[in-house]
């Protein structure tokens, strides 16, 4: 009984691991033309059951609305493994982790995005694995939890902000031969890396991406897909998808980084001088000296108007 048993069990295993196989040629072919440039490892059943410790949920180290992240072990380092749920539901909105592996493969190689070091097709749905950066925390507990995750200096911010830049310009040029659209830039797929005072951003969760076919300069979807706050007003209301939505979202993402204030206050403060309008000339007067900016200089901030200043001190202790 035991032995057949184990001879299901074993079936099932290759039955899904055929299947996600499957879907996963799919997407690269669709994606990105059947090639995957980056070395990618495949895992094991056993490997991902031992590296969780048969998912224990001690090792749970994060919980998001279209995943569970946990720190395993694999030979010997720590590793972050990424589980999908409501994967069916998801994929109604366009979300699909086979997208996830194709593109998030491909995008590995840069320094501003979380390193994929390979997959398990042999679950119901793919699980991934990623580098486990041991002193990090989300850029949305820096902002929806102040008190306990204290904001970078000015400086580092600033840096924040350049790192995800660079991920989402490499992603829209270089990562394909046509551009690539996020489609879920937000506070929680920025992850901050602590390292000796230093701070380093890297993007991750490639799940909503989709490429703009070759000749054509925008996507029209029918469906719309992201988080509230982030959506560029035609993707919202028309579903015109252009690298300008990803755009939008970055400058959200600005804004939030530079204020420690989540997206939402932005549009039901009555606060004038909180006021995304407000925010937004404070913004232009920033970029205006960003080459000041770079050097690590806060105190060309004092020749501008005294409601920067204001709204500054407010928000962040330089």
């Amino acid at each position: 009984m035991a032995c057949c048993f184990k001879m299901e069990e074993k079936h099932q295993v290759n039955h899904e691991f055929m299947e996600n196989g499957r879907k996963l040629l799919e997407e690269l072919i669709t994606t990105c033309d059947g090639r995957c440039n980056i070395p990618l490892r495949t895992f094991s059943y056993k490997d991902i059951w031992q590296a969780t410790n048969n998912f224990d949920r001690s090792r749970i180290v994060s919980f998001e609305p279209d995943f569970t992240l946990y720190q395993g072990f694999m030979e010997g380092r720590p590793v972050s493994i990424k589980t999908y749920k409501n994967v069916p539901a998801r994929w109604r909105f366009g979300a699909s982790p086979f997208t996830d592996i194709a593109i998030g493969a491909q995008m590995s190689v840069h320094k501003n995005v979380l390193k994929l070091i390979g997959c398990c097709l042999k679950f119901e749905h793919p699980i991934l694995v990623h580098e486990f950066t041991s002193n990090h925390k989300l850029l949305n507990d820096y902002i929806s939890k102040p008190q306990d995750s204290q904001l970078p200096s000015w400086k580092f911010r600033i840096k924040i902000a350049l790192d995800i830049a660079n991920a989402v310009a490499y992603l829209h040029s270089t990562v394909l031969s046509r551009p690539v659209i996020h489609r879920d830039l937000t506070l929680r797929n920025i992850v901050i890396v602590v390292d000796q005072s230093s701070y380093l951003a890297k993007l991750t969760n490639f799940s909503y991406c989709l490429s703009i076919p070759d000749g054509e300069t925008h996507l029209k979807l029918d469906t719309v897909t992201g988080t509230s706050y982030f959506l560029a007003p035609e993707y919202a209301s028309d579903g015109y998808l252009t690298e300008k939505s990803d755009v939008y979202a970055y400058g959200v993402l600005l804004f939030c980084i530079l204020t420690g204030r989540q997206p939402g206050k932005f549009f039901r403060d009555k606060d004038e001088s909180h006021s995304l309008s407000s925010l937004f000339w404070i913004l232009l007067i920033l970029l205006c000296c960003k080459k000041e900016l770079r050097r690590g200089s806060c105190e060309i901030l004092q020749n501008y108007h005294k409601d920067v200043l204001v709204l500054m001190q407010k928000t962040d202790q330089l």
